[in-house]
């Protein structure tokens, strides 16, 4: 993988090809800390409710000989942020297996050789790029879901204006039309669905005429499991543990923002400690009628990046959303708290707290207006 990190006092835009040294697999770059990504990121139908799959994306060339893929296997938790997948990941030269585990969205475990030295996010990014791709294209031809398919289904789409955006809080991928898809998808059981799709993509060639250049083969299945992914008992001891979510890196040059993982400095024995962890962080403070926190918070307040601090839901508690140069991210998908009593923050006024991360790291931010939404006004601040 060959990554350019941005430059520093910026948010680290890291732009890769996924896993691959291959020009046919989707472009991969590194989000904002929660950066908006819109419908991208949502539930996009029903092909979003198959919660097993396999996905195996290879070139589609004719021939199979030292062809480079990547293969995955795996299972998402109905009612937690639960991930377990196997990996198996082909350059041309050598073969590497891996296995991944989220638990609860915040704790990535790995195991195996599928991760490369400080994008460990990468590797589950990978993953869960191209399973949203076959969600997509599937929906394109099939949108209301695996109800429409009687026998074998064979799929020729085009698409001139629509692109296909792909984003997880970590990462976000894009095929630019014009795009085809072709193959087909078919019922082999009660929700068990195999597809193979071939895509189709490229620029316009000179004289104005259109060419279609062959991006990517994907193959495998979908189906559904109601089962539990972990055992709470499951032991963690030979695995390697990262936190996920914002990471803030002081530099010389200035501070470095983005959405990825750290080595864990917790020890956890098994997933139950993990989610007594996680429980404890959920704590969202103590409701305070004497505070109010809405507004814009800055390091400070002629920097790029900020916090959108602003009520949500009817019991008090705010969403806490990173913003920047880009715009905010999802309120809906944002950390809730009350701010007051949360371990993350140590007030110190109402107009100053302190921000506590994972591993320790303190950031301190001052509130530069209670206009939540600064950008809005014709592209400048009106500071209250």
């Amino acid at each position: 993988m060959q990554c350019s990190p941005g430059p520093a006092s910026s948010v680290r835009r890291i732009t890769c090809l996924i896993l691959l040294p291959v020009l046919w697999l989707l472009a991969l770059n590194s989000r904002a800390v929660e950066a908006p990504c819109g419908d991208a990121c949502a539930n996009q139908g029903p092909w979003y409710e198959f919660n097993v799959f396999s996905v195996k994306v290879s070139s589609p060339s004719e021939s199979t000989a030292g062809k480079a893929y990547g293969s995955w296997h795996g299972e998402f938790g109905k009612d937690t942020r639960d991930i377990r997948i196997d990996a198996e990941i082909f350059d041309g030269n050598k073969t590497a297996y891996g296995q991944i585990l989220m638990i609860g969205g915040r704790i990535l475990a790995t195991k195996g050789d599928i991760t490369t030295p400080g994008l460990e996010l990468d590797a589950l990014d990978g993953a869960l790029l191209h399973l949203m791709l076959v969600q997509r294209l599937l929906g394109a031809v099939l949108p209301n879901g695996a109800v429409d398919l009687k026998g074998r289904h064979v799929i020729d789409h085009a698409e001139e204006k629509s692109a296909i955006d792909l984003a997880t809080p970590g990462a976000a991928g894009r095929i630019a039309p014009p795009w085809r898809v072709k193959g087909g998808a078919q019922l082999v059981g009660p929700d068990v669905v195999d597809y193979e799709l071939e895509v189709e993509s490229g620029p316009h060639a000179p004289g104005g005429t259109q060419e279609q250049v062959k991006i990517a083969r994907l193959t495998g299945r979908l189906s559904k499991s109601m089962n539990a992914l972990f055992d709470d008992a499951m032991p963690l001891q030979s695995w390697t543990l990262f936190v996920v979510g914002p990471q803030v890196q002081k530099t010389p040059a200035g501070t470095i923002y983005d959405y990825g993982a750290a080595p864990a400095t917790q020890a956890y024995k098994t997933v139950a400690d993990v989610r007594r962890k996680l429980a404890l962080d959920d704590y969202p403070g103590t409701r305070d009628a004497s505070k109010d926190f809405t507004g814009f918070w800055r390091e400070q307040c002629d920097g790029t990046f900020g916090l959108q601090v602003m009520r949500f839901g009817a019991s008090g508690m705010y969403s806490i959303v990173f913003c920047g140069p880009d715009g905010c991210g999802d309120p809906t998908q944002s950390h809730k708290s009350f701010i007051t009593g949360d371990r993350a923050y140590e007030v110190v006024s109402e107009d100053q707290f302190v921000q506590v991360s994972e591993s320790g790291d303190r950031q301190t931010y001052h509130r530069c207006t209670r206009d939540p939404h600064p950008w809005i006004k014709q592209g400048r601040e009106d500071r209250n």
